[in-house]
């Protein structure tokens, strides 16, 4: 689509005000009323596809109906000490009958299959008496059984507690099922986000249309995915995801609209003109902006784990719902408010005051067709007028500067992002385990309960199956499995064989010494598995399965698979910027810079959640690992963000080279212009995903903080620093392109060259000879 079109389009958006608004206020009820009517729930269900333990579950099922399913853990604890005619503790006076009642009634728990008894098995009683556990097994998964499962267990045990016992429900159900809480994080977001708005606009109405732009694509997006989670399973994180990413691009890329509308009505032009021109520039950018990052979250579609491609779905949706809201609902709104999105002092000059009342009646606002020549050079002298007047200001002084001194800005920028760097080659991937919930929560009680109690292993136990004949040979592949499980050092506890009823398999459960969370689980689970395919033979298999064992299957095809999404993001996203640019340098200098930033916000994330450096001001109380699927997703989700303020700069940069011919001319006038509306749009998106980062789950503290992080280097070392500078030393080589390649990628319109055709919007020279005569009269 020419820029040509977008201007004419964003016109008759502002024309037919009323009825683009009615449509989207139609969207969102539709299908908000769907949602409430046929709407399904969230899963919690972690599934890894053709992984070991998957099918090791599918055999457990077979042998042992009602083991396959979700598990919980029952932690009961006393805390008295003995008293005169009673030992204290569980055993204290009325309390076993109360305990034996209150496991009684879990049993009957709709969907339990079977609940182990700890007065029988004093492997699950402490030491000193006070604590016990026992393991619940369902029927159905994690995602069929829910947080009510939860519920009624935590009910059933109502007679403990009243007898003084604290009890908790915790394990594999209780993590999944513990909730992606925000704790208020989209109300702060927002409310920071108002205030920068109205500190950059000077203006009520263009501070609250981004935010209801937000407000509105974040509405369908969230409606929509509670009425796809009826049909096919939808992590429950994704709606939260979805309005962090949502409230970030959504603000960004309707406050870039607004504020090229802003600057061409300060140019002189008319609310019409200025629309189109605002939706034919500023909302080209960000149609190819949002085409970048749907692209780049789209090679998550590489790993095969559906969670993390749902997750990719709802980003990919959510940043094309902002685009469309961008460039239809935000010029619609545009005309509504008239001259309302200026400055006072810019109304009461009379900026855009010819056609405000046409605005305020119903919509309709005043074309500008018929401008003659005279009125385009007024245009042009004003808009040198506000070149010269940008020179002056805080940014105009910061580029011309970085354009005077290319390379120690390069240098000192490069090593600034290498140092903070540099924690990354101690990154540590695992899945998050009880400890990783919210502190207070049942899951985190019981967890540490178990941990001090029993060792941090009892967390996470591992099941191994046997299967086999059933012909009474089956004692030697046993034997030889327990003496595996039990000659590792790193096992703390290895079960005795329970047989199925069919004769055909045996269970055993062996306890790790390190918690679940601990990569060095993962490795234990990884060498078992090694020296146990050595036991196996005609009709016998020993297999490894279990939630412990279904994260560690996780994270190995998460890590197996992110070298290739990394490749395929950053080929697929250079090779948009060459068709939107055409030019090889920015390209390439876009996809190294952005890996660079992205490096330097996972050496942040490693420090403080790894490292442990201010992890108190996030609220988190230990170091932990960084859950494996958080790199590969923040990976995607950052490139294409990062490539959203390349887009952006370099589009007006290239604006200003074809309008003036000289490429470092176009660097201090385009990064000039684009300066401050990037540092807000940054500013704004930093305190939405720092919202995230104080939420109460460390899961969304990772991916808040890490986006924050992010867009911060981004928006200023990255773009401020490093592209202007690398942009500055290549000088007129930023242009460069192969003729064979230019031959053969398609020609596309992005920094609005016809819109000049239709209104003087911009006026760049159309081809290279223009480009030279436009130097030699610079010259």
């Amino acid at each position: 689509m020419k820029a040509s079109l977008l201007y004419r389009f964003g016109q008759r958006c502002a024309r037919r005000a009323w009825w683009t608004v009615g449509v989207w206020a139609l969207v969102l009820a539709v299908v908000g009323g769907l949602a409430a009517a046929y709407g399904g729930e969230t899963s919690d269900d972690i599934s890894v596809p053709g992984s070991e333990a998957e099918r090791a579950a599918e055999l457990l099922g077979e042998h042992f109906p009602g083991l396959d399913g979700a598990t919980a853990v029952i932690v009961l604890h006393a805390q008295d000490e003995a008293e005169e005619g009673n030992s204290g503790g569980l055993t204290s006076g009325d309390r076993p009958a109360a305990l034996a009642e209150s496991l009684r009634a879990a049993s009957e728990v709709v969907g339990v299959t079977m609940i182990s008894d700890p007065s029988q098995d004093e492997a699950r009683v402490s030491q000193d008496g006070n604590t016990a556990f026992a393991d619940v097994f369902f029927e159905g998964g994690v995602g069929e059984v829910g947080a009510a499962g939860i519920s009624d267990l935590s009910e059933a045990l109502e007679p403990a507690r009243d007898a003084g016992v604290s009890a908790y429900v915790g394990g594999e159900l209780a993590f999944a099922t513990s909730g992606a809480e925000t704790g208020g994080a989209e109300a702060v977001g927002l409310l920071v986000a108002v205030v920068l708005l109205l500190f950059v606009f000077g203006s009520a109405a263009a501070a609250g249309l981004p935010i209801l732009i937000a407000l509105c694509s974040v509405g369908v997006v969230s409606a929509g995915l509670f009425l796809m989670a009826a049909v096919t399973e939808i992590p429950t994180e994704a709606p939260q995801v979805g309005v962090m990413i949502g409230l970030g691009v959504g603000i960004d890329y309707a406050l870039l609209v607004v504020n090229r509308h802003r600057e061409e009505l300060r140019r002189g032009r008319s609310l019409e003109d200025a629309i189109g021109a605002a939706v034919a520039t500023a909302g080209r950018s960000v149609v190819f902006a949002g085409f970048t990052v749907v692209i780049a979250v789209a090679g998550l579609y590489l790993v095969p784990l559906p969670a993390v491609r749902a997750l990719a779905t709802t980003c990919a949706v959510v940043v094309l719902v902002s685009v469309i809201a961008a460039v239809t609902l935000v010029p619609a709104l545009l005309g509504l408010f008239g001259t309302k999105v200026l400055r006072r002092a810019d109304r009461r000059a009379g900026v855009g005051g010819s056609t405000e009342k046409a605005a305020a009646a119903g919509g309709e606002v005043a074309t500008g067709e018929g401008r003659d020549e005279e009125a385009a050079s007024a245009t042009r002298r004003r808009a040198d007028d506000e070149d010269r007047a940008l020179r002056q200001t805080f940014w105009g002084r910061w580029v011309n500067g970085v354009d005077r001194r290319p390379w120690p800005c390069l240098l000192l920028a490069t090593g600034a992002l290498l140092v903070l760097s540099i924690p990354v080659l101690s990154m540590e991937l695992s899945m998050p385990d009880g400890r990783s919930t919210a502190q207070g929560s049942d899951a985190r009680v019981s967890y540490e309960l178990l941990a001090s109690e029993f060792g941090p292993g009892v967390n996470g136990p591992v099941t191994v199956l046997v299967t086999h004949p059933g012909d009474g040979t089956e004692g030697e592949v046993l034997a030889a499995t327990a003496d595996v499980l039990g000659n590792d050092e790193r096992i703390e506890f290895v079960s005795d064989g329970m047989p199925a009823e069919d004769g055909r398999a045996h269970v055993l459960q062996a306890v790790p010494r390190a918690a679940p969370a601990d990569p060095a689980v993962a490795e234990l689970i990884e060498d078992l598995r090694a020296e146990l395919d050595a036991l196996e033979s005609d009709g016998v298999a020993v297999l490894i399965t279990g939630p412990t064992a279904l994260y560690a299957d996780l994270t190995s095809e998460t890590a197996a698979a992110t070298p290739l999404v990394v490749v395929v993001v950053v080929l697929l996203s250079s090779l948009l910027l060459l068709v939107v640019f055409r030019s090889v340098p920015v390209a390439a200098v876009a996809a190294v810079f952005n890996l660079l930033g992205i490096g330097a916000a996972f050496g942040v994330l490693v420090a403080v959640f790894q490292w442990g450096w201010g992890m108190q001001l996030l609220g988190l109380d230990e170091t932990q690992a960084i859950a494996s699927f958080v790199p590969v997703i923040l990976f995607a989700v950052v490139f294409g963000l990062s490539m959203d303020y390349q887009v952006f700069l370099m589009a007006r940069v290239r604006e200003e080279y074809l309008r003036t011919g000289d490429t470092h001319t176009g660097l201090v006038h385009g990064a000039t212009h684009t300066a401050r509306v990037i540092t807000a749009a940054a500013l704004i998106m930093i305190s939405v995903f720092l919202g995230f980062a104080f939420a109460e789950e460390p899961l969304l503290k990772m991916l808040g903080l890490g986006l924050a992080v992010a867009v911060a280097l981004d928006a200023t070392v990255v773009r401020m620093l490093l592209v202007p500078a690398a942009v500055s030393i290549l000088g007129d080589r930023n242009w460069w392109m192969p003729a064979a390649l230019d031959r053969l990628i398609p020609r596309v319109d992005p920094h609005g060259e016809s819109v000049g055709r239709d209104a003087g919007a911009v006026t760049p020279a159309a081809d290279d000879r223009e480009v030279e005569g436009a130097r030699a009269e610079r010259a």
